[in-house]
């Protein structure tokens, strides 16, 4: 068998593989694509539990639930606010060192 009819047969060998993978593929992706009973949804963003996409909040109903959220969202905006202080008093203090050292 010469060189060129080893590597024919390796070539359809892969092309066989590869035909076989995307066949498997095809059929997961129309698996997955049927509706299974469930519409789209996304999590609450407290305790997981379904809510409709049309929620913009990311909460569910629950009060618990929204007053941990606004817990957490105040608890945000106060560290991002405290980080922008602390860098500002850190640039500050370098600033003032700068000046003080240059006279």
């Amino acid at each position: 068998m010469s060189r060129k009819d080893t590597i024919l047969r390796a070539a359809k060998r892969t092309a066989e593989e590869v035909r076989a993978v995307a066949q498997k593929n095809r059929e997961m992706k129309t698996r997955q694509n049927k509706n299974l009973g469930i519409k789209p949804h996304k999590h609450c963003l407290v305790c997981w539990k379904p809510i409709d996409m049309d929620n913009e909040e990311g909460v569910c109903d629950s009060e618990s639930c929204i007053k941990i959220n606004d817990k957490r969202q105040k608890s945000r905006k106060r560290w991002g606010i405290l980080l922008y202080v602390f860098a500002g008093i850190f640039f500050l203090s370098i600033i003032f060192q700068y000046m003080n050292s240059g006279t």
